[in-house]
């Protein structure tokens, strides 16, 4: 019990979240799941990065930074905004990869229809 409690403490909490910021930034950089193609994504991504090992660096690079209640749900609130950008993401890429099989049947079928018609306008097909 005393190990749940070590983990829920607010500085534990503090220390932890730029961690997963980080690994949820390089899962969606790297991953197959997220497309991150645009320029835009990317530079989210990029930026996110640099912003959490900005703030990795306060955590251990500085004497002075003292974590507060505010620091750390400002790190929690970054951390939800980074999974439902994860989410949002992945969701895209989903819907985009659907709709570009259905791209790639459909103008099949308009080639085998366009052969057809020229068939029976008895003209030469055309070669695309």
């Amino acid at each position: 019990m005393s190990l749940l409690y070590t983990l829920l403490d607010w500085r534990t909490i503090n220390t932890i979240a730029p961690f997963v910021g980080i690994a949820l930034c390089v899962y969606l950089l790297l991953s197959k799941h997220a497309c991150t193609v645009q320029k835009s994504v990317s530079t989210i991504l990029a930026l996110g990065v640099l912003s959490w090992l900005m703030l990795v660096w306060a955590d251990f690079g500085s004497t002075v930074f003292e974590p507060s209640y505010q620091s750390t749900i400002a790190r929690v609130g970054m951390v939800f905004m980074m999974f439902f950008a994860a989410f949002v993401l992945r969701r895209a890429t989903k819907q985009g990869r659907a709709l570009k099989i259905k791209n790639t049947i459909l103008s099949a079928e308009n080639k085998q229809l366009r052969t057809q018609l020229d068939i029976m306008r008895g003209v030469k097909p055309t070669q695309e």
